[in-house]
């Protein structure tokens, strides 16, 4: 069956050497063949053209103010050490840490003292502080009450017309009322009911203050009856 042209054919021996004679003839035709010729054209002389140089910009007028300059250092202003010879008399191996001293202007150390060691603290006993005594004033008859201060005439003691004294000792509340009454002495009990009914419902008194505080206190008061001022 036919394969058209993509059919193989066997090859010839005659075709095969024709084409290797034509590639040859034409690598022998590339070889020989010669290359373009360069020709030299003389320009003439060579023409220098000069180019314009830009001018600098103008200068920066000074001013009054003085401009901050820069210390400029030189290896020249830095000082060299200074080297001083060491004497003869010196060991020639130096302790290390230790500047090696002038044996010439060498002076003796002074003395260094010894510490003392402090004396043992000592206990000082310190006087108790007195406290201020307390400001007491003592209890005083309110003016206001000077007319209830005598009490009524017992009736029986003026029917008899006997006169007579009372001494009581009464205590004040930090009020001012009296709350008791304490009989010392009296020439009749008549005189001394009469004396603690009067105290106990209209005798006032300034209370007693200690440091300004009202207190409590108790006062020793003496009354007389007389039948000439009833």
């Amino acid at each position: 069956m036919a394969a058209g042209f993509f059919e193989q054919k066997p090859a010839s021996p005659l075709s095969f050497g024709a084409v290797l004679m034509l590639h040859g003839a034409v690598i022998a035709a590339v070889v020989l063949l010669k290359g373009p010729g360069f020709t030299r054209v003389d320009d003439g002389p060579l023409t220098v053209i000069q180019v314009p140089i830009d001018k600098p910009p103008p200068p920066i007028p000074p001013t009054d103010e003085p401009q901050p300059q820069k210390p400029t250092i030189s290896r020249y202003d830095v000082p060299k050490p200074v080297v001083r010879p060491i004497p003869s008399n010196v060991p020639s191996e130096p302790i290390l840490g230790y500047s090696t001293p002038d044996i010439g202007s060498a002076r003796p150390l002074p003395d260094i003292p010894v510490a003392r060691p402090l004396p043992e603290p000592r206990l000082v006993e310190v006087p108790p502080r007195r406290p201020t005594p307390a400001v007491r004033v003592e209890a005083q008859f309110d003016p206001r009450f000077a007319g209830a201060m005598q009490p009524p005439y017992p009736s029986s003691e003026v029917r008899a017309e006997r006169e007579g004294m009372v001494r009581i000792r009464v205590t004040i509340a930090a009020s001012g009322r009296v709350t008791a009454v304490q009989q010392l002495s009296a020439t009749s009990a008549a005189f001394f009911q009469a004396t603690e009914r009067q105290a106990l419902s209209r005798w006032r008194f300034k209370p007693a203050t200690l440091d300004g505080r009202p207190v409590e206190s108790s006062k020793v008061m003496n009354v007389r009856f007389q039948l000439d001022g009833r």
